[in-house]
């Protein structure tokens, strides 16, 4: 049976120094933790010193977001291979926050998580209902049509690297 994995997304905060200070802090914390995977999403421009702060613990590196192709004109995205390359294990694929205000579809997800299984990351897809939906009460389908679409064309043996959040 796998472990419960625990991401800590930091999202849009800390600075460099703040992010290596935190990571220190929880490195401290952290003492026995075999029980859980435990794994930290820091800015992207923390990813390598955080990477470099993370060596010798057993914590794990994870990125917010990444880009579905692996190389080309795509102002401001960052690839699989990239994220692969600064010593990330698993990718954000989906959060709510990418979908509301940069208008993330369905689609999309579904082709970050392809690039992420061709890069060798583990995709954290994100699934969650609106205020709105919830109070129509369609959450459900929701749910049910960002699964489907998600792992459109996933094979079989790749399920066993996913993980599914629910925020």
């Amino acid at each position: 049976m796998r472990k419960p994995l625990m991401i800590g997304n930091w999202k849009m905060h800390n600075t460099v120094g703040e992010s290596i200070k935190l990571v220190t802090a929880l490195k401290n914390l952290l003492v026995d933790s075999s029980h859980i995977e435990v794994a930290v999403a820091p800015p992207f421009t923390a990813l390598y010193s955080v990477s470099v702060a993370l060596t010798d613990t057993n914590m794990a590196l994870a990125a917010q977001n990444m880009f579905w192709e692996e190389e080309g004109a795509f102002t401001g995205e960052i690839s699989g291979a990239f994220l692969k390359d600064v010593g990330c294990e698993y990718v954000l694929i989906g959060h709510s926050e990418r979908r509301q205000y940069f208008g993330e579809t369905d689609k999309m997800v579904n082709q970050k998580l392809q690039a992420a299984l061709k890069n060798e990351l583990s995709p954290v897809v994100c699934i969650g209902e609106n205020l709105a939906q919830r109070e129509k009460g369609i959450q459900l389908q929701i749910l049910e049509a960002q699964l489907k679409a998600a792992f459109q064309e996933v094979a079989m043996h790749d399920f066993e690297k996913m993980n599914i959040a629910y925020e």
